[in-house]
């Protein structure tokens, strides 16, 4: 599994610390965007391992975004990055075909956790426990 990374949320804030975090760990970021529509192209152009995915997102959401990439089967490992925290969402984000979830308000550690976990354990969803 490669580190090359690709960074999706309509905040510039959070794209930029997401990034630091990650390239300070030995990630890549291959790519950064701020809406769903960029995302299909650059994750079948790019070939990362790992998307780091928003939900709230203009045009296409992140919902939309992980239908995408499931339903043509592209290799990459998706993790939301999100403010919404309900039950229901972080349950559909998982059924959808997302690998992990990770809540705005928890550390960004926990972005690294989740990453971890997915490589060893397939999956990280600690807020549905």
């Amino acid at each position: 599994m490669n580190n090359q990374v690709i960074v999706v949320d309509d905040h510039p804030s959070v794209r930029l610390a997401v990034s630091a975090l990650l390239r300070d760990e030995g990630y890549t970021i291959v790519a950064e965007s701020d809406n769903g529509e960029d995302v299909l192209e650059l994750v079948q152009r790019l070939k990362p391992s790992w998307l780091i995915l928003d939900l709230g997102l203009p045009g296409l959401d992140g919902f939309g975004v992980i239908k995408q990439i499931t339903d043509l089967r592209l290799p990459v490992s998706i993790i939301v990055l999100s403010s919404e925290t309900a039950r229901h969402v972080v349950i559909r984000c998982q059924e959808m075909g997302a690998r992990g979830f990770v809540s705005k308000q928890d550390n960004m550690s926990e972005l690294l956790n989740a990453i971890s976990a997915v490589k060893s354990s397939g999956a990280y969803f600690a807020h549905l426990v």
